[in-house]
């Protein structure tokens, strides 16, 4: 076996690739209950399988030396193989996303991950198959893949973002309680996260979804003093006021809007806004019958 082993080797010196593999494969089938030859050629067959980039024939190869009762002995080969397999299954989804072959492509990063549970990769799998999961408008799917990352790899640099995306998603069915407790989990425990804004944010449209106002509208302000210099932060101040104003409290309503003509009102960009501010104090004024304060509002 050595010899048919060394001429396989001398074949794939000289990038003789094809006829390489054919020696390599004669050896494996000729002699695979030789360990050490077998073994060596597998590993070499893999190789060249690699540098042919053939990934879809790694991993097929790799499984079936895995399952080969010849090889149940050789735990540092099987080890070798499963990490093989997996980055091969890992290349073979990331060609088949490319094709836009999204259900597969997810089919394959989630059975890889299911496969070996330990592979450094397994955080950027799941959540490239969250990603197919949306562009196949499945969204359940996706979800279920970004929880997943926040559940088994909390490490992940990819769980404050992961966590945001459930949030987004439980907000595209609708269900905002959800979204509410996952973006709050964000806001809490991932104090640096670049997704924080906007899960600060987000946390106001979900109670304003659930018709809690008075939070709703306080959420609002909140952002606007934590996140001053953030291009939206007048338009979130101003729609604190919109929502006071679903509340029907004329008082709160007054104080919001004057709060916004304060902060705002030598910025050139919001002028309209501020001018729209003035008329909505008016206006709270005149459902309150002071029409003496509502016509000096008009005049400002």
């Amino acid at each position: 076996p050595n010899f048919l082993y060394t001429t396989a080797q001398t074949y794939q010196g000289f990038d003789h690739l094809d006829e390489a593999l054919k020696r390599f494969h004669h050896v494996l089938e000729t002699y695979p209950t030789s360990q050490e030859t077998a073994g060596f050629s597998v590993e070499s067959l893999v190789d060249l399988y690699q540098t042919k980039r053939d990934y879809r024939t790694v991993a097929e190869f790799t499984k079936k030396i895995m399952d080969d009762p010849n090889f149940a002995e050789n735990a540092g080969l099987l080890a070798s193989l499963q990490l093989y397999r997996t980055g091969a299954q890992f290349l073979v989804a990331s060609e088949l996303a490319t094709q836009e072959k999204h259900d597969d492509a997810s089919a394959l990063y989630v059975a890889l991950v299911d496969e070996n549970p330990t592979y450094a990769n397994c955080d950027a799998a799941l959540n490239n198959a969250a990603v197919s999961f949306e562009k196949s408008q499945r969204f359940d799917s996706a979800m279920r893949m970004y929880q997943r990352i926040v559940d088994d790899y909390p490490e992940s640099p990819r769980a404050d973002g992961s966590l945001f995306r459930v949030g987004v998603n439980a907000q595209n069915f609708f269900d905002f309680e959800k979204a509410l407790a996952t973006y709050s989990k964000l806001v809490k425990e991932y104090p640096k996260s670049t997704s924080r804004p906007d899960a600060f944010y987000n946390i106001a449209f979900a109670l304003e979804q659930l018709q809690q106002y008075k939070k709703a509208a306080k959420q609002y302000l909140a952002y606007c003093d934590v996140f001053p210099k953030r291009d939206d932060a007048p338009e979130v101040c101003f729609r604190a006021g919109e929502v006071y104003e679903k509340m029907d409290d004329p008082r709160l309503v007054r104080k919001t809007y004057l709060n916004f003509i304060k902060r705002y009102w030598e910025n050139e960009q919001h002028r309209d806004r501020v001018v729209e501010a003035h008329l909505r104090v008016a206006k709270s004024y005149e459902k309150q019958g002071n029409l003496k304060q509502m016509r000096k509002r008009f005049q400002i």
